[in-house]
């Protein structure tokens, strides 16, 4: 499966209280609005509109700007938690280059969360626990993760750091995960497990010279929790998704023509 994904929307459905099935649609989207100056002009308001089309009940962002989530949200009545309530003056106007992460809701969000603040202004892991008690019997927590990316075309030494931090903070999830109950994770994890590399049974202790044999998102076999469904394999175990695929994403389709000089 690749973790990679740039969009992905999927209905999950929970028991409510008298027994019966109440559904709920969830939508998780790099949008990556910051650092494209066509953005504003040509890129945003097919998105938004994709995503309105949807019309999920839940949103996680990732590298979108403040104009793109006050555009999204006009007159549709989301609650927004953004990393940017974190953020100082300084912060906020160098964020606005990159975008950041925020999640939307139409269900009230009781409590919010900033796990981690990330190493650079679009990373970072939010929490929030939504009131959903009276529709699913609990109320539910949402997590937004965005991990450690910037490595395409990078050399393998960048790449194999990157990769490092992105254990680290996949720690810090997990860590946080054990405090909380009835959760759904989404985001961009800047990670790939279709790996055919191999865990060794290793203690949590370990080395940052070893970290490299092990495949990023099941890297603490003693760590993983037997209960949580991956719901892109569940639904779709035959799909790897957009990301590599050039046919069905044009984006990448141009990264990899102007990676190799084809204007």
């Amino acid at each position: 499966m690749d973790y990679q994904k740039k969009y992905i929307k999927y209905k999950t459905k929970f028991l409510n209280m008298k027994g019966g099935i109440s559904p709920v649609n969830v939508l998780t989207y790099n949008v990556f609005s910051g650092m494209d100056e066509k953005y504003s002009t040509e890129r945003m308001m097919p998105t938004i509109n994709i995503i309105l089309d949807l019309n999920p009940d839940i949103i996680c962002l990732q590298e979108a700007t403040t104009e793109f989530i006050q555009t999204l949200n006009k007159d549709n009545g989301y609650t927004v938690f953004s990393k940017s309530e974190y953020l100082d003056k300084d912060d906020l106007e160098k964020v606005e280059g990159s975008g950041y992460i925020s999640i939307l809701s139409k269900f009230p969000i009781k409590k919010k969360k900033l796990v981690y603040k990330g190493g650079y202004y679009d990373d970072g892991i939010l929490k929030a626990i939504l009131d959903t008690k009276q529709i699913f019997g609990f109320d539910l927590c949402v997590y937004n993760v965005h991990l450690s990316g910037g490595t395409y075309d990078k050399p393998p030494e960048v790449i194999l750091t990157k990769r490092i931090r992105r254990m680290l903070e996949l720690d810090m999830l997990n860590q946080d995960l054990r405090n909380s109950d009835k959760f759904i994770i989404m985001g961009d994890f800047n990670s790939d497990a279709n790996s055919v590399e191999t865990f060794p049974n290793i203690p949590y202790s370990f080395s940052e010279n070893e970290l490299h044999i092990f495949p990023e998102i099941r890297f603490y076999p003693s760590r993983q929790f037997d209960d949580i469904v991956d719901a892109w394999l569940t639904i779709k175990p035959n799909d790897k998704g957009f990301t590599e695929d050039t046919e069905k994403n044009s984006f990448r389709k141009y990264l990899k023509k102007n990676k190799e000089g084809v204007e």
